[in-house]
């Protein structure tokens, strides 16, 4: 069984949308089309598993095909991004402590966001 820990979590988004709040351990690899460097995956072995997210899932797919392509069969999308993760009722950090705001990307991407009560 896997434990939470045994993940790598990368962060497709912005560092704006990233500055907001972010996966717990998760590592900013930045949207754009490449992996950048200092390659964030190091010496990480094809098989351990990798979490890839953003905001609603659109940007870390395509990184999820390309670390595939690569041969990390165990990357996975967060299938609705963060949108999604927080819609569920679950959190994100900021500076270290428990947040449910998320960067909404821009105006009309933010109304998929449930109001937290």
């Amino acid at each position: 069984m896997q434990q939470a820990g045994d993940w790598l979590v990368l962060d497709a988004r912005t560092s704006a949308e990233f500055n907001v709040s972010c996966l717990p351990g998760a590592v900013l690899i930045g949207d754009g089309e490449e992996i950048p460097h200092p390659d964030p995956l190091g010496n990480a072995s094809r098989e351990r598993p990798i979490l890839v997210c953003c905001a609603v899932g659109v940007r870390s797919a395509a990184v999820v095909k390309r670390l595939r392509e690569r041969g990390f069969r165990k990357a996975v999308n967060l299938e609705g991004g963060l949108f999604e993760w927080v819609n569920q009722g679950h959190q994100l950090v900021h500076e270290g402590l428990p947040t449910t705001l998320v960067h909404p990307f821009n105006r009309c991407w933010g109304l998929l966001l449930k109001p937290q009560r």
